[in-house]
Protein backbone atom coordinates (compact mmCIF):
# COMPACT_ATOMS: atom_id res chain seq x y z
CA UNK A 1 0.00 0.00 0.00
CA UNK A 2 2.88 2.41 0.74
CA UNK A 3 4.24 2.12 -2.83
CA UNK A 4 0.83 2.80 -4.36
CA UNK A 5 0.37 5.94 -2.24
CA UNK A 6 3.81 7.20 -3.33
CA UNK A 7 3.06 6.55 -7.01
CA UNK A 8 -0.28 8.33 -6.70
CA UNK A 9 1.42 11.43 -5.24
CA UNK A 10 3.98 11.40 -8.06
CA UNK A 11 1.23 11.12 -10.68
CA UNK A 12 -0.81 13.87 -9.01
CA UNK A 13 2.22 16.18 -9.21
CA UNK A 14 2.65 15.37 -12.93
CA UNK A 15 -1.02 16.18 -13.51
CA UNK A 16 -0.76 19.46 -11.56
CA UNK A 17 2.38 20.52 -13.47
CA UNK A 18 0.71 19.90 -16.85
CA UNK A 19 0.75 23.13 -18.87
CA UNK A 20 2.79 26.32 -19.26
CA UNK A 21 4.48 28.08 -16.33
CA UNK A 22 6.46 31.31 -16.16
CA UNK A 23 9.25 32.16 -13.75
CA UNK A 24 8.07 35.05 -11.55
CA UNK A 25 10.61 35.12 -8.70
CA UNK A 26 14.14 33.90 -8.11
CA UNK A 27 15.46 33.82 -4.55
CA UNK A 28 12.56 36.04 -3.48
CA UNK A 29 13.20 38.72 -6.10
CA UNK A 30 10.82 39.48 -8.98
CA UNK A 31 12.51 38.56 -12.25
CA UNK A 32 13.30 41.21 -14.85
CA UNK A 33 10.84 41.67 -17.69
CA UNK A 34 13.89 41.70 -20.01
CA UNK A 35 14.09 37.92 -19.69
CA UNK A 36 11.11 35.58 -19.74
CA UNK A 37 11.63 31.95 -18.74
CA UNK A 38 8.75 29.58 -19.38
CA UNK A 39 8.50 25.84 -18.85
CA UNK A 40 5.85 23.68 -20.46
CA UNK A 41 5.24 20.33 -18.77
CA UNK A 42 3.36 17.52 -20.50
CA UNK A 43 0.98 15.27 -18.62
CA UNK A 44 1.76 11.59 -19.03
CA UNK A 45 1.20 8.34 -17.21
CA UNK A 46 4.32 8.17 -15.05
CA UNK A 47 5.70 4.69 -14.56
CA UNK A 48 8.78 3.65 -12.63
CA UNK A 49 11.94 5.10 -14.20
CA UNK A 50 9.89 6.88 -16.88
CA UNK A 51 10.17 10.51 -17.88
CA UNK A 52 7.59 12.93 -19.30
CA UNK A 53 8.29 15.73 -21.80
CA UNK A 54 9.16 19.29 -20.78
CA UNK A 55 10.17 22.32 -22.86
CA UNK A 56 12.14 25.32 -21.61
CA UNK A 57 11.67 28.62 -23.47
CA UNK A 58 13.86 31.62 -22.67
CA UNK A 59 13.10 34.96 -24.33
CA UNK A 60 15.55 37.81 -23.86
CA UNK A 61 16.46 41.08 -25.56
CA UNK A 62 17.77 40.07 -28.96
CA UNK A 63 16.58 36.48 -29.14
CA UNK A 64 15.14 33.34 -27.67
CA UNK A 65 16.12 29.76 -26.90
CA UNK A 66 13.89 26.67 -26.79
CA UNK A 67 15.14 23.38 -25.39
CA UNK A 68 13.18 20.15 -25.13
CA UNK A 69 13.90 17.73 -22.33
CA UNK A 70 12.36 15.31 -19.89
CA UNK A 71 11.21 15.33 -16.30
CA UNK A 72 10.01 12.89 -13.71
CA UNK A 73 8.55 13.17 -10.23
CA UNK A 74 10.06 11.19 -7.36
CA UNK A 75 9.79 10.80 -3.59
CA UNK A 76 6.00 11.05 -3.28
CA UNK A 77 5.87 14.28 -5.27
CA UNK A 78 8.64 16.02 -3.32
CA UNK A 79 11.41 15.82 -5.93
CA UNK A 80 11.45 16.80 -9.60
CA UNK A 81 14.25 15.59 -11.83
CA UNK A 82 14.83 17.37 -15.14
CA UNK A 83 17.04 16.16 -17.97
CA UNK A 84 18.14 18.58 -20.71
CA UNK A 85 20.83 18.18 -23.36
CA UNK A 86 22.97 21.24 -24.16
CA UNK A 87 25.55 21.02 -26.95
CA UNK A 88 25.67 17.23 -26.66
CA UNK A 89 26.01 17.16 -22.86
CA UNK A 90 23.07 15.90 -20.80
CA UNK A 91 22.44 17.81 -17.59
CA UNK A 92 20.29 16.20 -14.90
CA UNK A 93 19.02 18.46 -12.12
CA UNK A 94 17.17 17.34 -8.99
CA UNK A 95 14.86 19.97 -7.54
CA UNK A 96 13.04 19.91 -4.21
CA UNK A 97 9.39 20.87 -4.56
CA UNK A 98 8.56 23.37 -1.80
CA UNK A 99 5.03 24.20 -2.97
CA UNK A 100 2.77 22.96 -5.75
CA UNK A 101 -0.74 24.25 -6.41
CA UNK A 102 -2.83 24.58 -9.57
CA UNK A 103 -1.56 28.15 -10.09
CA UNK A 104 1.93 28.26 -8.53
CA UNK A 105 4.93 26.10 -7.82
CA UNK A 106 8.14 26.77 -5.95
CA UNK A 107 11.21 24.59 -6.19
CA UNK A 108 14.71 24.69 -4.75
CA UNK A 109 17.96 23.37 -6.16
CA UNK A 110 21.70 23.65 -5.63
CA UNK A 111 24.10 24.53 -8.44
CA UNK A 112 27.84 25.10 -8.02
CA UNK A 113 27.41 25.31 -4.25
CA UNK A 114 24.67 27.99 -4.35
CA UNK A 115 21.03 27.38 -3.41
CA UNK A 116 18.35 28.75 -5.75
CA UNK A 117 14.63 29.07 -5.07
CA UNK A 118 12.41 29.68 -8.08
CA UNK A 119 8.71 30.52 -8.11
CA UNK A 120 6.60 29.90 -11.22
CA UNK A 121 3.02 30.90 -12.00
CA UNK A 122 0.70 29.12 -14.41
CA UNK A 123 -0.09 31.05 -17.57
Amino acid sequence: MFVVAGCNKNQKAVKTLDGKWQLSKENGNTVSSDEILQMTFSNCKLRKDEYCAVRLDLTFIGGNISISGDFRVLDKGETIETRFTFDGDTEITRLTMRELTKTKFVWEYTSDGSVYVEEYVKI
